[in-house]
């Protein structure tokens, strides 16, 4: 029996080793990618913990409250809101989903006798179902219309690990984040506690540019549809609000409601409606977005809706829905990680950046150097 000599030994463990790392890493890259819907999940929770943390820290601050009686307080303050507005707003709500079955037949006759004064309204037409058809499908089609992005049991189940993930990591974020620094080696414990502070106040300041995105869109729509006499005009703000949270597809399903709403009053009423939507959501897409974001957390808009496009195409709505604030939190991985600490380089957005503080590249050396010459 031969024994490999001291050197093709240290080789072979060496590369023995490698195999373990690189099989190791493909090995996690597997259950993350399969775990991904839970990853998500959780960072929804991570959010509303942040949000839940705010509010618990201002009244543990500026009151004898502690941390755990402040964070229940504020726990039933947003249960009795919701309560509140679900039970002024049920009746009407009835009252217009009854008004919506019996009065939807006759509104598309009306549609149609409009959209047959333009020639162009034949092409329409032929996607919109009949009278007829429409004769006890009222419900159907609302929901239809409407559109989940889940089934009940599965939403009903995200939500459960999202209230429990947020509920948890408000209570006691200690916990959690001291438990992710000791994952590190001790010399790098102070830095990846740093970076854990600066993500947590990008996201913090994401939730605060989101918030006052989702209050002007909800202020603007109301507006707008007071102005045309809208029923429900506060509901339907506030539907718009809370949709705005999901890029792209919660505009188009928070305009729904109102335009099918303002149909039932008439064509007329129906297309002044849809133009209140799509001039909200064009100011808000077009100028309010982009001058939120830049000032709170600084998010060039090609990345971010290159990122929302992505992760909606490989993980769903959810991966639409937390796009931009794992944008977010990549950047600021990227800057911390990458562009201060390996290249050694400045954080600055680059548009904040004096021309005359960044240093040339070397083809422009070369060529200074050239010409001179």
């Amino acid at each position: 029996m031969s024994i490999l000599p001291a050197e093709e030994s240290a080789s072979l463990l060496r590369f023995l080793h490698r195999v373990l790392v690189v099989a190791g890493v493909v090995l996690l890259l597997l259950l993350l990618w399969y775990a991904i819907d839970v990853l998500l999940i959780a960072f929804f929770g991570v959010l509303l913990a942040i949000l839940l943390r705010e509010p618990t820290n201002w009244l543990a601050e500026h009151t004898r409250l502690s941390e755990g009686m402040a964070l229940t307080l504020v726990i039933v303050v947003l249960v009795v809101a919701l309560i509140g507005l679900g039970m002024a707003a049920a009746p009407q709500i009835a009252q217009q989903f009854v008004q919506f079955q019996e009065q939807l037949p006759q509104s598309l006759t009306e549609i149609r006798e409009w959209l047959n004064t333009y020639s162009w309204g034949g092409v329409l037409l032929n996607f919109l179902p009949t009278p007829q058809e429409m004769q006890g499908r009222g419900e159907q089609l609302f929901w239809q219309l409407t559109g989940m992005a889940f089934t009940t049991v599965q939403a009903f189940l995200s939500t459960l690990i999202v209230l429990f993930v947020s509920l948890y990591l408000a209570l006691n974020p200690l916990l959690y984040t001291n438990g992710l620094l000791r994952l590190l080696p001790i010399a790098h414990r102070p830095r990846g506690a740093e970076v854990l502070g600066a993500v947590g106040h990008t996201l913090r300041w994401w939730l605060l540019g989101t918030l006052l995105r989702m209050i002007v869109v909800g202020v603007m729509t109301y507006l707008g549809l007071w102005l045309l006499g809208m029923p429900l005009a506060l509901l339907l703000a506030l539907v718009a609000a809370l949709f705005d949270f999901v890029p792209y597809f919660g505009p188009i399903l928070a305009a729904i409601p109102g335009a099918l709403l303002g149909f039932i009053a008439g064509p007329s009423q129906g297309i002044y409606v849809l133009l209140v939507y799509v001039v909200v959501q064009q100011l808000e897409g077009l100028v309010l977005s982009p001058v939120i974001y830049h000032r709170t957390v600084y998010l060039p808009p090609v990345l971010t809706v290159l990122a929302q496009v992505l992760l909606y195409s490989l993980f769903g709505a959810l991966g639409g829905i937390l796009a931009t604030p794992l944008m977010a939190v990549a950047m600021t991985l990227v800057k911390l990680l990458y562009v201060e600490q390996t290249l050694g380089d400045n954080v600055v957005p680059p548009d904040e950046v004096p021309p005359e503080e960044i240093p040339p590249l070397p083809e422009e050396k070369d060529n200074g150097n050239q010409a001179e010459s």
